[in-house]
């Protein structure tokens, strides 16, 4: 769990400076059909790439959230038990 939560730390601190470095070469782009024509490919297919690493990402938080949510039912069930006994 220490492991997780150092790796989870330094993922966000990861994500925040590559949001904020990767944002200052961005321009404006309308979000019309000539707009969205004059996208690269190349930056559709990374946007695509980085994507199903937040599908994935997503898809792991959501197996840990559900162990971490049956252990906690799990374990007020034994200690409902418990107090009922």
């Amino acid at each position: 769990m220490e492991a997780y939560d150092k790796c989870l730390s330094r993922m966000g601190k990861y994500e925040a400076d590559r949001r904020s470095s990767s944002l200052k070469y961005v321009s404006p782009i309308l979000y019309s059909k000539e707009g969205r024509r004059s996208i690269p490919e190349s930056t559709i297919k990374h946007i695509a790439s980085l994507n199903s690493l937040d599908v994935e990402l997503h898809k792991y938080a959501q197996k840990i959230f559900e162990q971490r949510q049956q252990r906690l039912l799990s374990s007020r069930k034994k200690a409902s038990n418990n107090f009922f006994s």
